[in-house]
């Protein structure tokens, strides 16, 4: 079916593979290596299933789509006679993709008359398929690829992102993070420390406070969104879970029950790949003003049917 876009995503954006079917989204999945298997994250291996391998300690690797995996979605889209895409990715502060689906559209074969645009989330997870629904929403609702591209990038500009991750979290991989992140986050894990990420205008994560008690990192996520909604009005705000531990769902109680403004999206539980950065257990919630989402009752929801 040829729209006025095509929508492509990476798996980090935690909506469904019955979602994505659904709306027309084509996803472009990162893949998560163990026990000398790989598996298409989301599309083979559930987040469930990811989340219980990472709650067993199974050793998992995560490798990021390249840019032949976008060059052959993009040449497949153009085949198909798709004039233009937009492309939603992760934030490229923590991931390639924006990088590497930017490469594959400048080297798709000049005889296709395809036009790419690239969209830094600059957040995961639920941040980024807020994104993803917004442009399915505004493609629906008859508005051009221009249009739609604006709200979308309008929409990323605003979005925030908190993340509180589990001791167990491998933030300390990411290429971003500076010296001393680096150095503190090394301690979490023996230390049994939680801590609260707040990702920047860029989309780089940078923690702000960490505690042993998760519940008292969740009260200060929900105090952090009170404040924006006293700034900048009503939020609409959804959240991921890394697994269902006892740990992870006391963090979402705890913010909920704090978190009385705004309207809520629900609950979803993470991608492998995200799950596995945020570490077993983690939360996160990602919000933006009602003002920048395209808001129609009679278009598809903004999120899949929460699953906790």
């Amino acid at each position: 079916m040829t729209h006025p876009f095509a929508i492509v995503c990476d798996s980090c954006a935690d909506l469904t593979p019955a979602w994505y079917e659904a709306n027309d989204v084509t996803v472009v999945p990162f893949k998560l290596r163990f026990n000398q298997s790989v598996y298409d994250d989301v599309l083979e291996l559930t987040p469930a299933d990811a989340s219980n391998l990472l709650a067993l300690g199974t050793q998992l690797s995560v490798l990021a789509p390249s840019v032949a995996d976008f060059r052959v979605c993009l040449t497949r889209l153009a085949e198909a006679g798709e004039a233009h895409v937009v492309c939603v990715c992760a934030s490229s502060a923590l991931t390639t993709t924006c990088t590497t689906a930017r490469l594959a559209a400048q080297g798709l074969d000049p005889e296709f008359d395809i036009e790419v645009e690239i969209v830094d989330t600059h957040a995961v997870s639920v941040g980024e398929g807020m994104v993803v629904c917004d442009l399915v929403r505004t493609r629906i609702a008859g508005l051009g690829f221009e249009e739609a591209l604006g709200h979308a990038r309008e929409l990323a500009e605003h979005l925030s992102m908190l993340m509180v991750s589990s001791p167990t979290n491998a933030f300390s991989l990411g290429p971003s993070l500076t010296l001393s992140q680096r150095l503190r986050s090394r301690f979490d894990k023996p230390l049994g420390l939680w801590s609260l990420w707040a990702f920047s205008s860029d989309g780089a994560p940078s923690m702000v406070a960490s505690s042993q008690d998760p519940s008292q990192l969740g009260a200060l996520m929900a105090n952090l969104v009170a404040v924006d909604c006293e700034r900048e009005g009503s939020m609409v705000h959804a959240g991921y879970l890394a697994g269902a531990s006892d740990a992870a769902l006391s963090l979402k109680d705890t913010v909920a029950l704090r978190l009385t403004e705004g309207r809520s999206l629900g609950t979803v539980q993470a991608s492998g790949v995200v799950a596995y950065r945020a570490g077993y257990g983690g939360f996160g919630l990602a919000y933006v003003p009602e003002r920048y989402l395209y808001l129609r009752d009679d278009l598809p929801r903004l999120m899949p049917d929460p699953v906790l």
